[in-house]
């Protein structure tokens, strides 16, 4: 499997040239700008914010000045910028917005157009306006846009040479964040496929309240085949809950789902049949012994009387 594909050459005379470069073996020491070939991105497209922060006027993009893992000392990006694979991108991205970098929260990975739209394409190693990103390795960079119908590659920009191109998620890369300004998308990391967790179902009894939470992670949403009739299950929390109403053994499928796929588990449900109540007799008299009765208690009258003479 190859680990990127070129996919931007179209109107970059530049890129091409130093791709050329590269294929001839010519090691590049630091950034050049060919005279002759226009700037693309010059100082008059940015505003700095003083903050570390710049804002790319023809976009209305608010970029950090330096790549994730450096740190801004009010002139320059100090410090090596960081690699990370695809996932640990969007990762980066929740850490700085926990810190409230620049007063701000809205911190991401661009996409791969925004990325492409603070290319330098008048200049190679790096591809970029340096005085507005210092210290930018002339290296792959990160964006938050997937290859679609492909869960392996996302795109990537070459900021030696200002090409886009496609690499698997599970190479480590740098990271650049952005914020507000107009989305060409919106991507996020892949969501991740939920895991059922809970263990063996209880068995119940038919007239008796039954109770089982299934139990998942990803906050998925539950769904269920095979219950005994009178049981249903919440989509929410996974609580298998009712009154059976008919014994029996029964093979239940729960499917726990969200944004990342689908979890499958079977479980066995059995359900003991009610347990027959055997209602106390209350002994009765028969003809005689009514008769029997009412000649013992006359006796006793009988009795009594004679006594008291």
């Amino acid at each position: 499997m190859n680990r990127y594909r070129i996919t931007s050459f179209t109107h970059r005379p530049i890129a091409a040239l130093a791709a050329t470069l590269m294929v001839c073996g010519s090691a590049l020491a630091q950034q050049s700008c060919p005279s002759g070939y226009p700037r693309t991105t010059p100082d008059s497209d940015f505003a700095d914010a003083g903050n570390g922060t710049v804002r790319h006027i023809p976009t209305g993009l608010i970029w950090k000045r330096c790549a994730e893992g450096q740190t801004w000392d009010g002139t320059t990006c100090q410090g090596i910028a960081g690699s990370y694979v695809w996932q640990q991108a969007f990762q980066q991205a929740d850490a700085v917005n926990a810190v409230s970098y620049a007063g701000q929260t809205d911190w991401r990975v661009p996409n791969i157009n925004e990325l492409k739209s603070i290319a330098e394409m008048g200049c190679y190693n790096p591809s970029i306006n340096l005085t507005q990103f210092p210290a930018t390795p002339a290296s792959y960079f990160w964006s938050g846009s997937p290859l679609v119908g492909s869960t392996y590659y996302a795109s990537v920009e070459n900021f030696g040479y200002g090409l886009d191109q496609w690499y698997g998620r599970n190479y480590a890369h740098q990271v650049r964040l952005v914020r507000a300004g107009q989305y060409f998308y919106n991507f996020d990391a892949a969501a991740a496929a939920p895991a059922i967790t809970s263990g063996t179902s209880p068995g119940g009894t038919a007239g008796t309240p039954y109770n089982f939470t299934v139990t998942a992670s990803g906050s998925p949403t539950f769904g269920a085949t095979g219950l005994p009739p009178g049981l249903s299950i919440d989509p929410a929390t996974g609580a298998i809950t009712g009154t059976p109403t008919a014994p029996g053994s029964y093979n239940v499928t729960v499917t726990a789902s969200n944004a990342g796929g689908a979890a499958t588990a079977n479980y066995s449900i059995t359900i003991a049949a009610a347990v027959a109540v055997t209602p106390t007799v209350i002994p009765t008299l028969s003809e005689w012994g009514l008769i029997l009765l009412s000649l013992l208690m006359a006796g006793a009258v009988m009795l009594g009387l004679r006594r008291e003479e």
